[in-house]
């Protein structure tokens, strides 16, 4: 039998942070954003990069706890909205 998703979820058989980019859009903003970090990267003294580097990680962590945010935040909206529909009260019956 199939789990459902939300067990999927819960058990992190289904982590959305191992699934794969394969949209041409991600694919071409990814090789721009390499190729111009790369650029940067080599214009800088030791220093600079070390700074670069740091702020870097630091940009990477702001993203994903906002990404975090809003899944939880769209999870939880989801979950309302079906409970509204299938499962509560609904309001403005007509």
């Amino acid at each position: 039998m199939e789990s459902a998703i939300i067990d999927l979820i819960y058990n992190a058989k289904l982590p959305v942070w191992e699934q794969d980019y394969e949209t041409e859009e991600y694919k071409k903003a990814e090789k721009e954003f390499n190729t111009k970090c790369e650029k940067l990267h080599n214009l800088l003294n030791k220093e600079q990069r070390e700074a670069f580097d740091d702020l870097f990680l630091v940009s990477g962590r702001l993203i994903n706890a906002a990404g975090e945010d809003r899944f939880k935040k769209g999870f939880t909206m989801g979950l309302r909205l079906g409970l509204e529909v299938f499962g509560g009260k609904r309001k403005n019956k007509k």
